[in-house]
């Protein structure tokens, strides 16, 4: 049962595989981080790694009346509200080719890995042990191509914050469930049927 939780948790998914799978003999300094967009302010938000911001979250309308979770019961929760995750991934160094080398590593790794199960996304949380994730659950990570208007929303990420815009690149998670714990209205089953004619007032039948 992905929970509100799910949001945090699919982030520090991602950052946690890519930094375990950090060769160490071509990357020994790197580091991995997970950024809002106030830490752009500094210069770098790494000396020498790879950054990712979640910068736009959006209701995934196409699922937003799907079925809601049953109990053994049979009585329902409330719909589950199915969210599309956007992210920026950006690369930091000093030199420019540690910067390309870095976000091409990045690229091919998420390329490699494009499906997380629930026991990678349950692993990298760094709130509670609990899984939230149900065992057959899993979310897909794919590159994302930007329209102009997201493309602009991205470069003032950089702008407000007084910091040029760094090599990046988005990709996107579709359709994460953020289940309800709440019982959905339940009313009893239909018994019988009674049909009549309405008759305006005034009139007799």
């Amino acid at each position: 049962m992905a929970t509100y939780l799910a949001i945090s948790a699919v982030s520090q998914a991602i950052v946690g595989l890519l930094q375990n799978a950090l060769p160490a003999a071509d990357f020994p300094s790197t580091t991995v981080k997970l950024c809002q967009p106030n830490e752009y302010r500094s210069k770098p938000v790494v000396a020498d790694g790879l950054t990712l911001l979640l910068y736009r979250v959006a209701v995934n309308t196409a699922q937003r009346n799907a079925m809601s979770r049953v109990r053994p019961d049979g009585t329902r929760y409330r719909l589950a509200l199915p969210v599309d995750l956007y992210y920026l991934l950006t690369a930091w160094a000093t030199a420019p080719e540690q910067q390309q080398r870095l976000l091409g590593w990045g690229m091919r790794t998420l390329e490699d890995n494009p499906e997380f199960p629930s026991a990678l996304l349950d692993h990298y949380r760094l709130d509670e042990n609990k899984p939230i994730f149900k065992p057959n659950e899993a979310i897909q990570i794919t590159y994302d191509v930007l329209s102009v208007q997201d493309l602009n929303v991205v470069m003032e990420i950089f702008k407000s914050q007084g910091q040029p815009p760094q090599l990046s690149v988005t990709y996107l998670v579709r359709m994460v469930n953020l289940e309800s714990i709440e019982d959905a209205d339940q009313f009893p089953n239909v018994q019988t049927r009674a049909f009549d004619l309405a008759v305006p007032a005034g009139s007799q039948r």
